[in-house]
């Protein structure tokens, strides 16, 4: 076809935002975009299904695809020229800068900015036009700029800093002018400065969340991305990097968490936010602290002699008498029906642990008694990291095997971890998978179990407990096509969870056309959301709260329906989760032949 360089005077530019996929289909566009294009918006949606790469010069797409990656996964932006194929044929120059983002739901796409410089490369005055650029791109943006010369020792942040802070932040001598004032949230100092060092240290990028002084008005969370320049000795020359304000996002976010993150009886943290918290601490520092975990003796008794409303009562007594024994750092959680761990952080020796273990006996051995009229008990296992584990499962799984030595030697009474070289690798594998890469590892797991043990009535449920550990959920159930109708073949629930009542609809009469429709994936969210009020009531009768459905279909093998509920939070499953279930469930399928 023949292509005209556009010799009309333009000067247009706007934002757009696309898909992080092969082909950049738009989400969403200002005009200026279709105006620079030459068609409306329907025209482009009829000629191009909204995918931007048919409209850039076909000699530059394989390019400028590789470009955008390389840059992308440097520094998570990318900046660059190419032309774009208009309306009539006619060639336009663009210069892009773009942006990696994540939406609500998780998922990446582009925040791109444009400009038409179709008659500034024709222009000699390079200077004139790199300056049209920054300003266009900084009055795009809230985000503040830096650079620091670590020769130097000196910063330069872009103007947006004083124009929504309302002060500069010390050039010079950085970044111990900075950590001198009061700028920075205090308990935010330390994993500032850590993720500043670990790029001194060697690291080529970190990223921080902390609070920045804001005005006279206390502090506004900002997120920090830096990214380290070496020469080609690899020296360290300069951080570069972008400051976010993630203030409203992170207060909703803290009070989701807030609300997510407690036990509904005793208000201590639930197993979940024990485990974020661990996590939290582990990622910044390798300094010793106690993992605890107290076993209340002959529970069960207790509910059955005095019932359970005694028993809740003696549970959130036991919660206060301990909250009242730790100090304001240390983490305290409820982790099953009366199963408590306490995490004594950043420890000089382990006898303090020690010291503390016999002050809880004493609780228990005094201050309960007075209240309640009879004796408790309790057994306490004791691990500590490093040593014993590094991470939460680890900590869990040697504090138990000390819990257990406890139990066994006559019950109220502590048992300190012993290496042994013991530890059950099928208890601890799922979890300890998770701290890397999500879906490989887990997936490598079901592989392997299902190649050790053929046996689908041994494997399947102990695979289920597993998967129920993993996705962090309350009932799997698989259903098994028999002559036209799914019938219930496995099922695993999470202990403690009420018993189902008989069930008023089946599955098949339920949910099945909705899967075998051609939705081989299907999730809810929020069951209170669903339209259909058969599957709605369907769910609630279930105390479902979310739920994921998988259906395996291959003619020549049996077919599955795997159904995975949640009873105690809402959730969006993300990318990485629904790739892991539909391999697993297609792995499991293997099992089922007819």
């Amino acid at each position: 076809m023949d292509i005209e360089i556009s010799t009309v005077k333009s000067n247009i530019g706007g934002v757009f935002d696309c898909q992080c996929n092969a082909f950049f289909t738009l989400i969403k566009a200002d005009d200026s975009l279709y105006e620079l294009l030459g068609y409306t918006k329907e025209e482009f949606k009829d000629l191009f299904n909204n995918q931007l790469l048919f409209s850039i010069y076909e000699e530059e797409r394989a390019q400028i695809s590789k470009e955008i990656r390389s840059q992308v996964e440097q520094n998570g932006v990318f900046m660059y020229e190419n032309r774009l194929v208009c309306k009539g044929n006619i060639l336009k120059w663009v210069w892009i800068s773009a942006q990696l983002m994540r939406d609500d739901h998780g998922e990446c796409y582009y925040h791109c900015i444009f400009h038409d410089i179709t008659d500034n490369k024709t222009n000699e005055n390079t200077l004139m036009i790199s300056q049209q650029r920054l300003d266009f791109i900084l009055s795009q943006t809230q985000d503040i700029i830096f650079e620091y010369d670590c020769a130097l020792h000196e910063i330069y942040y872009s103007d947006n800093l004083e124009k929504k802070f309302g002060y500069t932040i010390p050039a010079k001598g950085f970044p111990d002018s900075m950590f001198k004032t009061n700028i920075i949230y205090e308990e935010d100092v330390l994993p500032l400065r850590n993720g500043f060092q670990s790029i001194i240290a060697g690291k080529n990028e970190m990223q921080c969340e902390y609070r920045l002084k804001y005005r006279n008005k206390g502090y506004r969370w900002v997120h920090v991305k830096a990214t380290a320049l070496r020469d080609n000795d690899n020296r360290l020359i300069k951080i570069i990097g972008v400051i976010t304000d993630i203030h409203d996002q992170k207060q909703e976010i803290l009070k989701s968490r807030q609300e997510a993150a407690l036990d509904p009886l005793t208000g201590l943290f639930n197993r979940r936010e024990c485990i974020r918290c661990i996590e939290n601490y582990i990622s910044v520092t390798d300094a010793l602290f106690a993992f605890i975990l107290i076993d209340v003796d002959d529970f069960k008794m207790i509910n059955d002699v005095y019932g359970h409303a005694k028993g809740d009562f003696t549970l959130t007594k036991m919660s206060e008498e301990l909250t009242s024994v730790i100090r304001k750092n240390d983490i305290i959680a409820r982790i099953g029906g009366d199963e408590f761990v306490i995490c004594l952080m950043n420890l000089p020796n382990t006898q303090v642990a020690i010291d503390k273990v016999e002050r809880i006996q004493d609780i228990f051995g005094e201050s309960l008694r007075e209240a309640f009229g009879f004796k408790i008990n309790c057994s306490i296992g004791i691990s500590f990291y490093p040593k014993d584990g590094l991470d939460f499962t680890s900590l869990l799984e040697s504090a138990d095997i000390a819990l257990y030595e406890a139990k066994k030697d006559g019950k109220g009474r502590y048992r300190i971890y012993q290496d042994s070289g013991t530890k059950n690798a099928y208890n601890i594998l799922p979890q300890r998978y998770m701290q890397k890469t999500f879906h490989d590892r887990i997936i490598e797991y079901v592989l392997q179990r299902l190649l050790e043990e053929p046996n689908k009535e041994t494997v399947i449920p102990s695979l289920l407990e597993m998967m129920a550990r993993a996705f962090d959920c309350d009932r799997i159930t698989i259903y098994e096509l028999h002559d036209s109708s799914y019938d219930k073949s496995f099922q695993y629930i999470r202990e403690n969870l009420f018993a189902l009542e008989e069930e008023k609809l089946t599955l098949a009469d339920v949910l099945i056309n909705k899967v075998t429709s051609g939705n081989k994936f299907l999730a809810y969210e929020n069951v209170q959301m669903i339209d259909d009020e058969k599957i709605k009531t369907w769910f609630l009768d279930r105390k479902t709260i979310s739920s994921i459905i998988y259906y395996t279909k291959d003619i020549e093998k049996t077919n599955i329906l795997i159904l995975y509920e949640d009873c105690h939070s809402t959730r969006t499953p993300s990318g990485e989760i629904r790739y892991t279930i539909m391999m697993v469930s297609e792995l499991l399928q293997l099992f089922f032949q007819p």
